[in-house]
């Protein structure tokens, strides 16, 4: 049984310059790689698997979106896929974005697993800042850790399946509010919430699906073609087939979980 391991964040903006402007100097994060000295539309924003000395979040690259990509209206009207981003002390983070001009959409929440609270970016995607008992958080923005993702969802138990006995997560706590899936201690958290919508993806996207979402994950594998007949077995919607992309080395597809949110199943290295 192939591996699936939760590792990546991708999201796609209109406005690439505006975006990640908020980004570096609203938000303060100093990117891995920034856009090219002509205007580049991708940026590596996040790539804490390279750095084993840090805290395992997730790698969040940030790319140019295709023309027609839906504009989000809240987290799970348009986005149902929210990041979080883990802090030592949430409310002193509150207050020092504040002042940076950042606005939020809620205020500070708590609940079983720590405290939360939403803000958006530019083009209105959503995020949460969390402050998350007994697991990691960052020191700082500058390279922040992105550790968690929280996902709305309309079909609970098949999503549910999904997730544990298709990608494999296991499911460690499941309360009114959802269900927490873990994988290796400190690694990214996935957890389903109530209240999503199932997502629609038109035939004309079918080239550049990902560029058309907001925000979607990606899951490793060491043998895509393995995990490929899995998903087959599991009667997993393929989106796209397999692809090697010379560029950056690696084969991906893209499928659809069980409310037709995009996931890529990445290898990377020749194959």
């Amino acid at each position: 049984m192939s591996g699936f391991k939760l590792h990546f964040l991708g999201m796609c903006v209109r406005r690439f310059a505006e975006v990640y402007d908020f980004y570096t100097e609203h938000l303060g994060i100093q990117p891995e790689i920034p856009p090219d000295a002509e205007g580049g539309n991708w940026a590596m924003m996040s790539d804490a698997w390279a750095k084993p000395t840090k805290s395992r979040g997730v790698r969040w690259e940030m790319f140019e979106a295709e023309p027609g990509i839906p504009s989000v209206q809240a987290w799970g009207i348009g986005q149902n896929l929210r990041p979080s981003i883990q802090v030592k002390d949430l409310t002193s983070t509150v207050n020092h974005l504040q002042q940076r001009g950042v606005s939020f959409t809620s205020t500070i929440e708590e609940n079983e697993w720590g405290q939360w609270i939403e803000f958006s970016d530019p083009e209105g995607i959503r995020w949460s800042l969390s402050h998350l008992v007994n697991y990691p958080s960052g020191d700082t923005l500058t390279h922040p850790h992105i550790g968690w993702f929280q996902l709305k969802t309309e079909h609970m138990a098949e999503q549910q399946q999904f997730y544990s006995e298709v990608l494999g997560l296991r499911c460690t706590d499941q309360t009114e509010h959802g269900c927490l899936f873990e994988q290796e201690s400190g690694e990214p958290i996935l957890s389903l919430h109530r209240g999503g919508t199932q997502q629609t993806l038109p035939q004309q996207w079918q080239d550049s699906i990902a560029f058309h979402v907001p925000t979607f994950m990606s899951f490793e594998v060491i043998d895509i073609a393995e995990a490929y007949q899995q998903l087959l077995s599991h009667q997993v919607k393929i989106l796209q087939e397999t692809t090697y992309h010379p560029d950056w080395e690696g084969t991906d597809m893209l499928v659809a979980d069980r409310d037709h949110n995009v996931v890529q199943i990445v290898q990377y290295g020749k194959s």
